[in-house]
């Protein structure tokens, strides 16, 4: 009987020993995973969120880049933003701005895609590779060949506008009428390439099993298209429409510095080109600080609800 008292104590020493171990080992990785992601929140914290609460701390103040005074003044920098008029002007251009690149950046290749997958080996490859070219170029260097391009007296497409259209010595950048949408047709060329290389690829990635089981069941093309392949093109369509409102105006701003610095009569300028003026040409901290606080806090909202939206709405093969 004592035998056996001793050998239960032993046993339930041994459990809770071993217990305790395995306690210690689930702690340990549950820890672990943290110490792994430590580096990158510290650089993320470091690059990001300390520079954000800088950038809050200025708009709080009244200063300039040039070692003026500055005092603190509360709202007021917020306050005087909103009621420039420039500031809505260009509010209103980056939303003109946004549409057009989600409509020439990401619908058109989308269609382009959709006949460009229908080629195959090396003319593909090519058309892919002319199409992507534009991608890897600096924004400077594509701005400045477009210049050259519409250029009211030698710019090849003024004479084949003149020749083709009877078009005659149309200043593109100083009219009015034009001077926004040649920024957006600019910054749409560069970015053409990106949006069409991904949904090339997600269109390779489709399951060809999905397209062979309707083309059995009697389904045409256009049907299989509509009710196949663009509902699994939806995740690739919603972050491209999701990636382009976030960037447009960033996207614009190459263009608008290099070809016409927000003229004529600030029709070109968007919300991005305004807070670089206020930092670095007007050397105003507080308005330029205010400002990117607003900026940041409307992509924020912008983010909070796409991002539900292109969960419940996209579509996946599993």
């Amino acid at each position: 009987m004592a035998l056996r008292m001793w050998s239960q104590r032993i046993s339930a020493k041994t459990y809770t020993s071993a217990a305790a171990q395995s306690r210690r080992i689930h702690r340990h990785w549950q820890v672990a995973p943290y110490f792994f992601l430590l580096p990158g929140l510290l650089f993320i914290a470091l690059w990001v969120y300390i520079p954000l609460l800088q950038t809050f701390w200025l708009s709080l103040f009244h200063g300039n880049l040039v070692g003026g005074p500055s005092h603190f003044v509360g709202l007021k920098n917020y306050m005087m933003i909103v009621q420039l008029p420039e500031l809505w002007q260009s509010l209103t251009n980056t939303a003109i701005y946004t549409l057009g690149m989600v409509v020439l950046a990401v619908m058109l290749p989308l269609g382009i895609a959709l006949l460009l997958a229908q080629v195959k080996g090396f003319l593909g490859t090519l058309y892919q590779s002319i199409l992507f070219t534009p991608v890897i170029m600096a924004p400077i260097v594509v701005s400045l060949i477009w210049l050259w391009m519409i250029n009211p007296v030698q710019g090849v497409l003024s004479r084949l506008g003149s020749v083709l259209l009877g078009w005659h010595d149309v200043s593109w950048l100083n009219d009015h009428r034009t001077a926004l949408w040649v920024i957006v047709g600019i910054t749409a060329w560069k970015t053409f390439g990106f949006s069409l290389t991904l949904f090339l690829a997600t269109l390779k990635g489709i399951n060809p099993d999905y397209l062979a089981a309707a083309r059995t069941d009697g389904a045409s093309e256009w049907q299989i298209t509509r009710f196949i392949v663009l509902p699994l093109l939806t995740p690739t369509l919603f972050f491209l429409v999701f990636y382009t409102i976030i960037f447009a105006g960033q996207w614009t701003f190459g263009p608008i510095q290099v070809l016409t610095q927000g003229g004529p009569d600030n029709v070109t300028t968007n919300v991005y080109y305004l807070l670089y003026q206020f930092g670095f040409e007007f050397f105003n901290t507080g308005y330029a600080s205010a400002l990117a606080v607003l900026l940041f806090i409307g992509l924020v909202g912008v983010t909070l609800v796409a991002t539900p939206f292109i969960n419940r709405k996209a579509y996946y093969e599993n």
